[in-house]
């Protein structure tokens, strides 16, 4: 599995916590994880690096799996 596809696996674990996934420039780093107008939003930093993409979201789904 390359970083891309797993990249896609935790996206769609942290979609399957109720989370919308948005694909967004954010001037790097600003990704993350929020409600907005009582919807879950999870927003992925296309101006990082897959990698730091791909970390950026796994952090996020330790934080989720450990608020079970």
């Amino acid at each position: 599995m390359n970083l891309l596809e797993y990249l896609e696996e935790v996206l769609k674990k942290i979609k399957a916590h109720g989370y919308q996934i948005r694909e967004e420039w954010l001037d790097g780093g600003h990704g993350g994880g929020c409600v907005l107008r009582g919807k879950k939003i999870f927003f992925s930093d296309q101006t990082l690096p897959l990698p730091e993409r791909l970390e950026q979201a796994e952090e996020f789904l330790r934080e989720l799996n450990t608020k079970e």
